[in-house]
């Protein structure tokens, strides 16, 4: 598919990765709708951001853990911008949670945001892909999905559990829509870490590096131009799940 026009919604699109996707979907000729919870300020840097270039975006404030937020957010888009033909799943949590401190929110929180989230708004914008006979579904799961670790158990586990969905749901609408996830390693460094700890994270990387904002598009991208590409789990993490 090619994203000239189309309809383009980004959750979580305001900051870090979900920002640099916003501008590159605009830069290639989508109409981006860009969801925010409660970053917006950042929201109307970004669209302000693509405007100036010419772009086309409009911003969108939603609470992912409420399916009547989601269902009030999915009908501003079409009424705003038109039918969505392509939905990134992109909002996502990362919260260190030790074994024994783990408690019924996070489990909430995580459960909310990395699997409910996706399937509503999936199920929200089906009918209408499925009627204009063209949609594209991209999760966000995560290196997890191939190989865990500790210290994060709600997190690993609802991640992994996107990969169920995205492979669930790439069957359930089929052949009109394709469903499909990239699973990223570390794309970038947050910045509470400390170089060391980078230094020690990059020798057990395959490629010796870490990830960046560029891969995480191109890979969105190319999985956008595919189309006969469904069910799909992309590892995009240096080869550090192997």
């Amino acid at each position: 598919m090619d994203v000239q026009d189309k309809i383009v919604l980004v959750t979580g699109g305001a900051r870090r990765l979900g920002r640099e996707l916003t501008i590159a979907l605009a830069r290639a000729g989508a109409k981006v709708a860009l969801h925010y919870r409660s970053s917006f300020k950042e929201a109307q840097e970004t669209a302000s951001l693509i405007r100036r270039k010419g772009g086309t975006v409009e911003i969108f404030q939603a609470d992912l853990s409420q399916k009547s937020s989601l269902e009030k957010m999915v009908r501003a888009v079409e009424k705003k911008l038109g039918g969505i033909s392509i939905l990134v799943n992109n909002a996502s949590i990362f919260e260190r949670t030790p074994f024994e401190k783990i408690t019924e929110k996070d489990w909430e929180k995580n459960y909310r945001t990395h699997l409910l989230a996706p399937f509503w708004l999936s199920y929200l914008v089906a009918p209408g892909m499925k009627k204009r006979k063209e949609g594209k579904i991209i999760n966000i799961a995560d290196r997890t999905v191939f190989r865990t670790y500790k210290n994060y158990l709600p997190y690993v586990v609802t991640k992994a559990a996107i990969a169920s969905l995205t492979k669930t749901l790439a069957l359930e609408l089929a052949p009109e829509i394709q469903v499909n996830a990239i699973a990223p390693g570390l794309l970038l460094w947050p910045e509470e870490k400390q170089e060391l700890s980078k230094k020690r994270y990059v020798k057990n990387v395959p490629l010796r590096r870490i990830g960046s904002a560029d891969d995480f598009v191109k890979a969105i991208l190319a999985l956008i131009e595919l189309d006969f590409a469904t069910g799909a789990i992309l590892p995009l993490d240096g080869g550090i799940s192997l």
